[in-house]
């Protein structure tokens, strides 16, 4: 797969300038992301209705004009069907056959509630295409708002992140195409009061008062998490092209040339930056065809020592907190690793320009684990729970794939990178005169259950436990003191 086509696809990299890249990661459903329906008939031009979206209520300043429909709220927010092809109106780049149209008018806005909730240490990435109305476009400065938000206990919508888009010519240069925005979540805490709650997600004009008037057009909502580019499909390599290179990948960075490494100038295929990349997957069939792929396009990764891809996550390490990432390998169906090569998959942060391990797993090549050069195979890495005092905490979350072999030889294919976050979770029980307390014991940790009565000073309630994955419990006398505190401290096995 590899050798053969380094010299070919180095002709074909002046074709991504000016490409815009997206970033797909795993995707997270959005019903009606595309305003299919209700359907709209072709008698009609638009309906003011929805399904899976809600319009946000009239404010009480909106006056309707009892005599004039156009000016009833509920008819301010819909979807119509986009134009044929050379009729006047016809968005180029419509997803399916309709879209949405949202007066300019200040908090007219559609939302939603998804089925899916904020996990922890995860962001969300929603993308959402805009452009000005053919019939009535909003005046130029006009201003929309694509934002993410939960529902507190009392129902109230929280926004907890957002993006103003402002509609001119600079921004919007081709009145017949959407284009793409986005805005990005934070990654949820432990103690972020969003963590659990179903995902909202909104869209809200907020135009100046003077420039309240015209109409968006909104299409193809889409929403991703994870790693950026997890399933390596961003950029799409065109069928004529066999790979690029990974620079041109979002999110990830290649390691940097060791000096030991030494270019051919005669030899592209010889240049460190070609040593990684993304290729599309043969058709079935074809040779080198993966059976598996999450995808339509994987990386690859020459086995040389200290090379690697690597990137850097929006969330923090946080204490009570264990990580996990799952990666999908095999060797390169045209030039596979020599068994008993070796990759490492690593959790790390940044160090001032050192990166630092906190977790990390080898992954070796042999028939035993890849009996097939035509599926891929599941590897994982987890760090145990982190201690309070590990110099990880608060640092952003990194993740690699590197290669450990002492000598060059062969190419991995890597895809469909996934990250997870679990909390450490106690529970309590009274039995008979105590209190049983239990939790899932890490391999990696120990764990000191401690007591108190004021918070200041604390004693040992048994002794420590070592971690083996598995649940344990320790039961401490409640007595007849006014208050008792507990707390659990976890410190790296020796």
């Amino acid at each position: 797969m590899i050798l053969q086509f380094m010299k070919k696809f180095l002709f074909s990299l002046a074709a991504l300038a000016g490409t815009i890249l997206t970033s797909p990661a795993a995707s997270v459903w959005v019903p009606n992301f595309s305003f299919e329906t209700p359907e709209v008939d072709t008698s009609v031009p638009a309906l003011p209705f929805f399904e899976a979206w809600q319009h946000t209520p009239k404010p009480d300043w909106y006056q309707e004009d009892p005599n004039e429909t156009r000016s009833q709220w509920a008819n301010l927010a819909g979807v119509f069907p986009n134009p044929a092809e050379g009729q006047p109106g016809n968005i180029t780049n419509t997803h399916l056959k309709q879209a949405a149209y949202l007066f300019a008018v200040p908090s007219n806005g559609i939302f939603q509630e998804l089925p899916d909730t904020y996990e922890l240490a995860q962001s969300y990435t929603m993308t959402v295409g805009l452009v000005a109305s053919g019939t009535i476009a909003p005046f130029e400065g006009s201003t929309i708002l694509i934002s993410f938000y939960y529902r507190d206990g009392a129902g109230q919508m929280i926004t907890i992140g957002s993006s103003t888009v402002t509609y001119n010519t600079a921004s919007f240069p081709d009145a017949l195409a959407f284009r793409d925005f986005s805005i990005t979540s934070p990654a949820a805490k432990t103690l972020d009061p969003w963590l659990g709650k179903n995902i909202g997600i909104a869209i809200t004009a907020i135009p100046a008062g003077d420039l309240a008037g015209g109409i968006w057009d909104i299409d193809n909502v889409r929403l991703v998490t994870g790693p950026v580019n997890g399933s390596f499909e961003s950029p799409s390599v065109p069928t004529s092209v066999p790979a690029y290179p990974i620079r041109f990948a979002p999110g990830w960075t290649q390691t940097p040339k060791p000096d030991w490494y030494q270019e051919d100038p005669n030899t592209p295929q010889s240049e460190w930056a070609n040593l990684a990349g993304i290729f599309p997957n043969p058709l079935p069939g074809e040779p080198g065809y993966i059976s598996n792929l999450e995808g339509s396009q994987a990386a690859y990764l020459f086995a040389v020592p200290t090379h690697g891809i690597l990137q850097t996550l929006p969330a923090v390490y946080e204490a009570g907190v264990s990580y996990n990432m799952t990666v999908a390998f095999v060797g390169s169906a045209t030039f596979p690793p020599p068994d008993g090569t070796t990759l490492q998959i690593a959790f790390f942060y940044m160090d001032g320009p050192n990166m630092v391990n906190v977790a990390s797993a080898p992954v070796v090549y042999n028939s035993a684990n890849f009996p097939t050069l035509t599926s891929t195979v599941d590897f994982s890495v987890a760090t145990p729970f982190l201690a309070k005092g590990n110099a990880a905490i608060g640092k952003n979350i990194g993740i690699s794939i590197i290669t450990t072999v002492a000598n060059a030889g062969g190419v991995w294919d890597i895809e469909n990178v996934r990250f997870s976050a679990e909390a450490l979770t106690i529970h309590s029980e009274k039995i008979g005169d105590s209190l049983r307390i239990t939790w899932t014991a890490k391999t990696g940790l120990t764990y000191q259950l401690q007591t108190s009565s004021d918070l200041i000073n604390w004693n040992d309630a048994g002794g420590s436990i070592t971690g083996a994955n598995i649940d344990v419990s320790v039961d401490v006398p409640i007595g007849s003191g006014p208050q008792v505190f507990y707390k659990l401290r976890l410190t790296t096995a020796p």
